[in-house]
């Protein structure tokens, strides 16, 4: 029998992270079930309604409807019902993984992720999936997390305010840095890491000190670990290892500490970002 691929697993598991949005909907909107005790969609109706219940004074009106009213806030849940909806299929790819027998440390579709991601040094980090895996995959476990290493999150703002977030660390070159964000590393494996330049001026290597996640030692994290790039023009550059303490090969990037632009460059913003695979979502 002939196991999922990649590539099919990617499109599959990122339309099942869709469907999940989907059902979950937004705050902004208020439609879709929304999360339990969240505050909004149907979920907070749930919970309105069980609250009209229980504060309406009638206790024989209480005894009557209470369990109603309390079952329905336990299924009106967007992440519990995405991952009820969703169980048959995802089952069906898992016995088809362990069917085929890939390998005596794949035993699921958690393992598996871990072992496209991690077994191949030419492919690694072949099977990241979207951030909200994390919940829906969670949802599906019966409340175990998947593992951090098979979820990618991307930080791939610009600079400060509004897109403050979304970075991992910034350099105006001339005036100083400013600190973003440190990915979690308990719940995701990173992203890979790049520069967006603009305003620049000269041109040289830009190096960039952080914290790395080794896929050869993907359960573990790094600090100190270097990375640099050959900065020429405004853009998006991507980095590779380098510098005094080169960063593993194949790496990902969780946080970054510093960024030092060589004497060649006299002007420019600088920003340290990490990228999701290509053509994969970006976290909403």
């Amino acid at each position: 029998m002939s196991v999922i691929t990649a590539t099919t697993l990617n499109s599959i598991l990122d339309n099942c992270v869709g469907y999940y949005l989907e059902i979950l909907g937004t705050s902004g909107s208020g439609f879709g079930y929304g999360p339990r005790n969240a505050g909004w969609g149907a979920a907070n109706k749930a919970a309105l309604i069980s609250t009209a219940i229980t504060g309406s004074g009638d206790l024989s009106l209480q005894a009557q409807l209470a369990n109603s009213g309390v079952t329905l806030v336990q299924i009106t849940d967007g992440v519990t019902q995405a991952g009820r909806n969703l169980s048959q299929l995802l089952f069906a790819i898992q016995n088809n993984i362990i069917q085929a027998q890939v390998s005596q440390t794949v035993r699921n579709l958690d393992t598996y992720l871990t072992y496209l991601n991690t077994a191949n040094p030419i492919s690694y980090w072949a099977s990241l999936q979207h951030p909200s895996w994390l919940a829906l995959g969670a949802s599906w476990f019966a409340g175990v997390n998947p593992s951090p290493w098979n979820i990618y999150a991307a930080a791939p703002g610009s600079g400060p305010g509004a897109a403050y977030t979304n970075y991992l660390r910034q350099l105006i070159v001339g005036t100083g840095q400013t600190a973003g964000v440190t990915i979690d590393s308990t719940l995701y494996a990173g992203g890979f890491p790049a520069l967006t330049v603009s305003g620049l001026t000269g041109t040289g290597t830009v190096t960039v000190t952080g914290t790395a996640r080794d896929p050869a030692n993907y359960s573990s994290v790094l600090t100190g670990q270097t990375w640099t790039a050959n900065v020429t023009t405004n853009g998006t550059i991507a980095l590779t290892p380098g510098g005094a303490t080169p960063a593993p090969t194949g790496s990902l990037i969780l946080a970054v500490s510093g960024i030092v632009a060589a004497g060649g460059i006299s002007a420019g913003t600088i920003t340290a970002i990490s990228q999701t695979p290509a053509g994969r979502p970006v976290e909403p």
